[in-house]
């Protein structure tokens, strides 16, 4: 009787030591699970955080007229809006100082042709 105690005893533990080690698994598991969604939901909550700050700037008054000048090209009453072309600074730089008109010879007209074709 002795053995079969101890056979009894020895699968017991057995099944104990894997349904404990089992558990230890689940719950290092859910540990790391609950690890994770607390840095997302402080990632998150920093990011709403950030999504406020702008809804309250893009609400503002001074956002508006910003916008309104820059994207639509509106002003206030009896101000005069001057647009300017996006490369306009970047052509002046680009170009050269143009010859008199003494110094240029026009080429003949079926030169300026072949040019136009072979452009």
């Amino acid at each position: 009787m002795n053995k079969k105690t101890f056979i009894i005893f020895a699968i017991i533990s057995v099944f104990s030591m894997y349904s404990l080690s089992k558990t230890i698994g689940d719950i290092y598991q859910k540990s790391k699970r609950i690890k994770d969604i607390k840095n997302e939901v402080a990632s998150l909550e920093k990011e709403n955080e950030g999504l406020s700050k702008e809804l309250a700037y893009k609400s503002s008054r001074e956002f508006v007229e910003k916008e309104a000048r820059e994207k639509l090209f509106m002003g206030f009453p009896g101000e005069k809006i001057l647009i300017i072309p996006q490369n306009f600074f970047a052509n002046l730089e680009n170009k050269t100082v143009p010859k008199s008109a003494e110094d240029e010879t026009p080429k003949p007209v079926w030169k300026q042709w072949v040019d136009v074709f072979t452009q």
